[in-house]
């Protein structure tokens, strides 16, 4: 993976640790807004892997909640 991307997706991870489960989704949508400002974009293979790794570690609710976000952001490319 580009160098770039990688110390993305781990600044993302060590921020993540710090969210409350409830401001999961406008966190990532934040982090999708801030990867685009700085010009670093996914593959769809890279986006789904990360989606299914971050997914491993939630409720089953908020497995859900991702899911429907990771759908949406599909739908709109």
């Amino acid at each position: 993976m580009d160098p770039q991307k990688l110390a993305f997706l781990n600044a993302l991870m060590n921020d993540a640790k710090g969210q409350n489960k409830d401001n999961l989704l406008p966190f990532l949508m934040a982090a999708a807004s801030r990867a685009g400002n700085d010009g670093i974009n996914f593959t769809d293979e890279e986006t789904d892997q990360f989606y299914q790794q971050m997914k491993k570690n939630l409720r089953p609710e908020d497995q859900m909640r991702v899911e429907m976000l990771y759908q949406a952001i599909r739908r709109k490319r």
